[in-house]
């Protein structure tokens, strides 16, 4: 999923968007300073964004980009709290036919198990399977 600027912007009315409407549009990612290298290769590898990225600092920072029309931000699992409103639509990001997504795993190692590790564990598969 991700954000497009609403409700200028002739994506905005669709019920999905593919890669190829998307190539020509900055994405906006949150990141610092030192990792916004990282965050370009693994959405330009991992998803197949085009070569164009700008960077916040903050979600609300990323936000206020789309906002203001300077590109648009994948959702992912914050899709819940970035609800759709005046300004911006959260839209499925299609791959040929498929909805886009992203798998989580959490692991660690078995000798450091315990209560703690495992009720984390568990909340987080609260979340995301929510």
């Amino acid at each position: 999923m991700f954000y497009r600027d609403f409700p200028h912007n002739p994506l905005s009315k669709e019920k999905r968007i593919t890669l190829a409407d998307i190539q020509k549009t900055p994405c906006i990612l949150v990141a610092t300073k030192d990792q916004q290298e990282q965050e370009r290769e693994y959405y330009q590898n991992t998803f197949g964004l085009g070569d164009t990225y700008l960077f916040a600092n903050t979600l609300d920072e990323g936000r206020l980009m789309v906002i203001g029309k300077r590109g648009y931000m994948l959702a992912e699992s914050l899709a819940k709290k970035m609800t759709s409103n005046a300004n911006t639509v959260c839209i499925p990001l299609y791959r040929d036919s498929k909805q886009i997504t992203t798998k989580y795993y959490a692991f660690w190692q078995k000798k450091n198990s315990n209560y703690l590790i495992e009720e984390f564990a568990s909340i987080l598969h609260q979340i995301f399977h929510k």
